[in-house]
């Protein structure tokens, strides 16, 4: 992990890879509203929030300068159930015929589950893995979901320049129907199952419990074309090779579209030194691009600029000695705040430390 230095990604299943996607399509669309200040653009997925920009209050960022225009909805569409507590009925199913839960068996070190262990269920696993790979503290997706059921789908670089709204959480996870498991959506992320404790537990101001609603499709619905193969289909093996498309925003940049082998873009050594080796969806790349924006908004002047208390602030992306500062700091402590409480709910999150000692002024 301290090798990553910001510019590997830890976790490249889908899901993961199409928040962070989500999270870089919705900054490059703040870019394109901030760098053509002389002459207004108009963004269909965000707008200004102006006279709504309050300050710092010791507990609460809410000077974010834009928010999600309140008739956007965000959907997830998964061809598979997520990995973790929502899809361990099913993994039952293929692995013992049944969906019982299995005799109780003591975790050894108290590490993270991960596959295994089906007669602990609502609890918070590791990223499932090969047999003969390290053991690693990469939440599952479904661990990583029900997160956001309560920080937002905006990560903490998004959520510098884009305000925490209601409409900034997903409405709704849509499945196959044969990948849909109820008793594990119902327990992994619905208000009665193991976030019940989160429905009454204290939030700082903007953020909430706000489960997605799962759509099951239709069984005739067509499959997604590159779905795992089904029981008795082919022979296939999982890869380790991910594919990343970004759509471009509304007014400026280009799509993203890369392949990723070892959390670097195919073709880059995962440590090596070359700066092109940094997927855009990155730590380093993302904060990168908040930079950017934020060098943007402090240069703009006259009644449309953010009030003085807001820019002190956005100051500290600069002046923050290193990215744990910057998350520590003032501009993540409302965030923080979300996520110990889901840490609290869940019960036995293992932070994954090591790649946080990085700063902005390091060239990448």
């Amino acid at each position: 992990m301290p090798k990553c230095k910001g510019r590997v990604l830890h976790d490249c299943h889908a899901e993961v890879l199409a928040l962070r996607g989500l999270n870089h399509f919705l900054l490059t669309e703040v870019l394109s509203l901030v760098q053509h200040d002389s002459a207004p653009c108009f963004s269909p997925y965000l707008r200004g929030r102006n006279g709504q920009v309050g300050q710092e209050n010791g507990t609460h960022w809410s000077g974010q300068p834009f928010e999600i225009r309140s008739n956007v909805s965000i959907c997830m569409y998964c061809s598979e159930a997520p990995c973790g507590d929502a899809s361990m009925e099913m993994v039952m199913d293929g692995t013992a015929g049944d969906a019982e839960p299995w005799e109780a068996v003591i975790h050894p070190d108290g590490a993270l589950h991960g596959r295994g262990y089906f007669a602990d269920l609502g609890v918070v696993r590791r990223k499932p893995g090969r047999g003969d790979a390290e053991p690693t503290l990469s939440k599952s997706c479904s661990d990583k979901l029900t997160l956001k059921q309560v920080t937002s789908v905006l990560s903490f670089g998004a959520s510098v320049l884009i305000a925490i709204t209601p409409n900034a959480y997903l409405s709704q996870v849509v499945v196959p129907a044969d990948k849909y498991s109820e008793g594990g959506y119902s327990r992994a992320f619905g208000p009665a199952g193991r976030m019940a404790f989160a429905r009454s537990a204290p939030l700082p101001p903007a953020f909430g419990f706000r489960p997605f609603t799962a759509t099951v499709l239709a069984r005739d619905f067509d499959p997604f074309p590159f779905s795992r193969p089904w029981s008795g289909g082919p022979a296939s093996k999982a890869g380790n090779v991910s594919a990343v498309f970004v759509a471009a925003a509304s007014n400026a940049g280009a799509a993203v579209c890369e392949t990723i082998v070892r959390g670097v873009r195919q073709g880059f050594q995962q440590f090596g030194e070359d700066a092109k080796k940094c997927s855009a969806l990155s730590r380093w790349k993302t904060w990168d691009l908040v930079a950017r924006i934020v060098d943007l908004v402090l240069a703009q002047q006259g009644p449309g600029s953010v009030p003085l208390p807001v820019r002190r602030h956005l100051v500290c992306l600069h002046t923050a000695s290193s990215y744990r500062e910057l998350k520590e700091g003032s501009l993540g402590a409302a965030r923080a705040a979300a996520k110990a409480t889901v840490v609290l709910t869940l019960g036995g999150w293992r932070r994954n430390e090591g790649d946080q000692r990085w700063s902005l002024g390091q060239s990448a």
